[in-house]
């Protein structure tokens, strides 16, 4: 690692709390693979103090920042300017910096997952039907981006139906060529025509948990991704890959979100193979 000086570039990630991230090592990797003089550091920030340390990183010449929990919706009322991505979704989690002083709040949770996914199955949403476990912020970027890039359908799959047909109405209403729909406990009839399936609940974190939704009710031929990455190998991925259903896992999505921010802010190509070794996982498949 190259010595900080006085020119060193500053990013880092905001949350509370932020102590658990992996993003730090992640884009030490992509800084170092790039060669670039900038330090990536965690940066605990209380929600009643959001604002103002928004506005003292842009006094301290921050070139950029990622936001992870509780911050991402509340950063939408702080920018100067959203992305498509960020104003649809409704969450910020990526802050560029302008020269001009200016804040652009960026979204890359919605491509991080689908070109995850793409990368490593060659499967695009584009005119299929697209599955989503959950109904949380994950799981609507999700929705959002697979609506986006032309889904024939999105089948929202959660146990509390209330919480996934609002989600469904609030995103039709931006996507009219993408049908919804919202089953609680699906049959493999209702999910027959699945091309894609994202696993975007917390479920397999612990060795407990209950399968957010049995593979066995998908078709062979269905690609998926799991966004737990803690453990790597959760019991969904592998009841699924036990099947023969080729499923990212989550550590792919990571990487890949963190890949985009980092090239917003840099304007060059992050080595992904090389976030993804510090993260301590395998080859990507």
């Amino acid at each position: 690692m190259p010595p900080i000086t006085g020119k060193t570039g500053l990013l880092g990630v905001m949350g509370w709390p932020v102590a658990h991230s992996r993003s730090p090592q992640m884009h030490a990797a992509a800084i170092a693979a790039a060669g670039l003089d900038l330090v990536y550091v965690a940066l605990p920030v209380k929600p009643e103090n959001l604002a103002d340390a928004v506005r003292g990183l842009r006094a301290l010449g921050f070139r950029g920042c990622n936001a992870t929990l509780p911050h991402k919706v509340a950063l939408l009322e702080l920018m100067d300017e959203l992305s498509p991505a960020a104003r649809g979704i409704g969450a910020v989690n990526t802050i560029e910096f302008r020269e001009d002083g200016r804040l652009i709040g960026h979204n890359t949770d919605a491509d991080g997952a689908l070109d995850a996914l793409e990368r490593e199955t060659g499967v695009r949403a584009a005119g299929g039907e697209v599955v989503v476990l959950g109904a949380g912020g994950a799981a609507r970027a999700v929705c959002w981006g697979a609506a986006a890039r032309g889904a024939a359908r999105v089948t929202l799959v959660n146990r509390t139906a209330e919480k996934a047909q609002a989600l469904a109405r609030e995103i039709a209403g931006h996507h009219p060529g993408t049908e919804f729909r919202v089953l609680s406990r699906p049959t493999a009839a209702e999910l027959a025509e699945t091309r894609i399936v994202f696993q975007m609940t917390s479920l397999g974190m612990k060795p407990d948990d209950p399968l957010a939704l049995d593979p066995a009710l998908l078709p062979g031929n269905a690609v998926g991704l799991e966004a737990v990455y803690s453990p790597l190998e959760t019991p969904w991925l592998l009841a699924a890959r036990k099947l023969g259903l080729q499923v990212t896992d989550g550590l792919a999505m990571l990487v890949e979100q963190g890949a985009r921010s980092f090239e917003i802010w840099t304007g060059g190509k992050a080595d992904r193979d090389a976030m993804r070794h510090a993260l301590g996982g395998p080859p990507a498949r």
